[in-house]
């Protein structure tokens, strides 16, 4: 009777899950967790369910604990990847478990989607495209991966692809918020602010607990400004950072080699300085933007 009543809380927290109710789901993740606290299936609801409500209390116990019962699981290492990406805002630990969750089910489509579209936050559209593409030569009509080719293409700037592979999601999953998003998305490039604004706000009447839709928006709508447009801001990582940082300290260094050289270190140093606070105002503006979109400001 207690397994019946597990299976059926399950049931209906995916179902939930699925449907964009994500209260509802992590209520009845919950529940099952009160039943049967070791219960992988449960505690993978939880944590996805409370990364949406959010809830990151439970996100982070969801998400360690099912590693400790299933480190071999690519699902445990793609809640890992969301918890690091969306709470904890670890690039470098969300692509490795994302990673993780590929070598582990080399064979399941979605892996590759969800790295891809991870890439594109990091400004790696073309990588993310690549990644994304071995999922679609896995199940071409599989919606998570036709998504993420639709929006990676969009992000490089390819726009005959992008729509080829909206059609294709379209027509896998009409009521997806995602298709809305994109569809935003495309009227905005075209100026069409507030037919997008329309888009936008069906999107998010689909999924209103999904944060990442907040992002894109506010993302998309800050690179349609003219003074960004140009795409000038770096990708906020350790790399960038470092190579940033030891640019004019190399020149410098070899300026002691021969003087002329300083000015290339100070020409240098001038470009990282200019290129981070351009960096800085753009991920500024987006904030404020995901600030105004929560508060229904905008």
């Amino acid at each position: 009777m207690e397994i019946e009543r597990l299976r059926a809380l399950l049931e209906l927290g995916w179902l939930s899950l699925n449907r964009n109710d994500y209260e509802n789901a992590l209520s009845c993740a919950q529940q099952g967790l009160g039943m049967d606290p070791d219960d992988p299936e449960v505690l993978l609801l939880a944590g996805l369910a409370a990364l949406r409500v959010p809830d990151p209390g439970v996100a982070e116990y969801a998400t360690r604990y099912l590693l400790e019962l299933r480190p071999n699981d690519s699902r445990s290492h793609l809640l890992l990847g969301f918890f690091s990406h969306e709470v904890k805002k670890d690039a470098v630990g969300a692509e490795r478990a994302f990673r993780e969750a590929i070598r582990l089910d080399p064979e399941e489509p979605e892996n590759y989607a969800f790295l891809g579209q991870f890439l594109a936050t990091r400004e790696r559209n073309r990588e993310g495209i690549a990644t994304a593409r071995k999922g679609l030569k896995l199940d071409p009509e599989n919606y998570l991966v036709l998504h993420a080719l639709q929006m990676l293409y969009r992000r490089a700037e390819e726009k005959e692809l992008s729509e080829e592979f909206g059609k294709r999601a379209l027509e896998v999953a009409p009521e997806e918020s995602a298709n809305f998003l994109e569809a935003g998305f495309r009227l905005l490039e075209g100026r069409k602010d507030t037919e997008a604004k329309g888009k936008f706000l069906e999107a998010l009447r689909l999924d209103p607990g999904d944060g990442t839709t907040f992002e894109a928006i506010a993302h998309e709508k800050v690179r349609q400004h003219p003074f960004f447009r140009k795409g000038l801001y770096l990708p906020l990582n350790r790399t960038t950072l470092v190579g940033a940082v030891l640019t004019p300290v190399v020149w410098w260094g070899l300026s002691l080699l021969w003087r002329p050289i300083i000015w290339l270190a100070i020409v240098s140093a001038v470009i990282v300085i200019g290129l981070y606070a351009y960096t800085g105002a753009f991920y500024l503006c987006r904030r404020i933007i995901v600030r105004q979109l929560r508060s229904g400001k905008l």
